[in-house]
């Protein structure tokens, strides 16, 4: 185990490769006819010019060649459920060992982690524990954990690390999952697309405005490309998660935007997650009213979606799985912690109804 105090943009002999053997190759990047560097890890594609990281914080340009800064320093690490990344259907009652780094190729204004996500608050801040991917699959090991899941913040500016852990935590028969805001390009998701099992995507809104608004980005249609593409070139078990916030993405519009794409581009057995917003970082509007996230459920399933589920938020329904054909719980949920699991090779274990779970 190594530590140190992460001081990017405030020492630039930490960022020098002689010197920093933490410092690796990035991955996805070319030279502009001026010299200039182009990031092509996610659909920004910052110019980062000598001396200076690109918008996420973790690409560094030094002599011109593109580095990752932030290979193996993990800032958050903890061994949780997947209910709680939320994945609700795959591998329900399991354990993983969840893992995150610093920085964001976005800047939601109500981000619950800034804390280790966002640039001005992570170079004041951050004390990080380095340990490469052997360390990774050792603690798997050791807690018994199903796998590896690469969240807290986002997973896409971590790819290296991302890559080279989960090559091998598959190889020892371990399972991986990414809990992103799929804002990558077609190459980087080809890059992790073989070793990556499960992942749960933040669908934030259904428009360039609602995105620019609530995250700083625009062209969400680089979102949902990536992950039809995951579902459909790569065998990922995916799950799309929406938190609602009050005025920016709360319109019936909005619901049915995003239940008919998940209908009809996924699959109707495909979970979506309403989630109930709380004020954070800079955002202060109030939480989501309950009713809010009722309206959305309506609308999901009246687009034909089995499994809608409400997060940070009492379900007045309860957290369970419900077989949409017999309408008996398949699976039990409490706080996070998934019993009495009814399900056999995907389906029901009382009627035979495909569900799409995996256990």
């Amino acid at each position: 185990m190594r530590s140190r105090e992460m001081l990017y943009g405030t020492q630039e002999a930490d960022l020098q490769p002689d010197t920093n053997p933490l410092m690796k190759d990035a991955m996805f990047w070319s030279e502009t006819d001026n010299g200039e560097l182009k990031c092509e890890l996610c659909p920004r594609y910052c110019i980062i010019p000598e001396g200076k990281t690109g918008f996420c914080g973790t690409r560094f340009n030094y002599l011109g060649k593109l580095y990752a800064i932030n290979y193996g320093l993990i800032s958050s690490m903890h061994l949780d459920p997947y209910e709680k990344k939320p994945l609700y259907h795959f591998h329900p009652g399991k354990w993983v060992l969840s893992l995150g780094t610093f920085g964001c190729n976005m800047a939601c204004e109500h981000c619950q982690n800034s804390e280790i996500s966002q640039r001005q608050i992570t170079r004041i801040r951050g004390q990080f524990e380095y340990h490469p991917p052997e360390d990774v699959l050792a603690m798997c090991k050791e807690n018994v954990a199903d796998g590896v899941s690469f969240t807290y913040n986002e997973p896409t500016i971590w790819m290296e690390y991302a890559v080279d852990c989960s090559k091998l935590i598959k190889t020892a028969g371990f399972n991986t999952s990414f809990v992103t805001n799929g804002y990558m390009t077609k190459a980087t998701l080809n890059a992790i697309g073989p070793h990556l099992d499960a992942a749960n995507v933040d669908v934030k809104g259904f428009n360039d405005r609602t995105y620019k608004m609530i995250s700083k980005v625009i062209n969400p249609e680089e979102i949902l490309a990536r992950i039809e593409e995951m579902v459909f070139k790569w065998n990922i078990h995916v799950e799309i998660t929406t938190n609602v916030i009050p005025g920016y993405n709360d319109s019936d519009k909005t619901f049915k935007g995003i239940a008919n794409w998940i209908v009809n581009k996924l699959g109707d057995l495909t979970p979506w997650h309403i989630s109930r917003y709380h004020p954070a970082y800079r955002l202060n509007e109030p939480a989501t009213p309950i009713e809010t996230l009722l309206r959305g459920r309506e609308i999901g399933r009246n687009a034909g979606l089995k499994f809608v589920y409400l997060g940070n938020v009492a379900d007045p329904e309860g957290d369970g799985t419900r077989c949409p054909s017999c309408g008996k719980t398949v699976v039990k949920r409490h706080l996070f912690v998934s019993g009495q699991i009814n399900v056999s090779n995907g389906r029901c274990g009382f009627c035979s109804e495909g569900l799409g779970i995996k256990t």
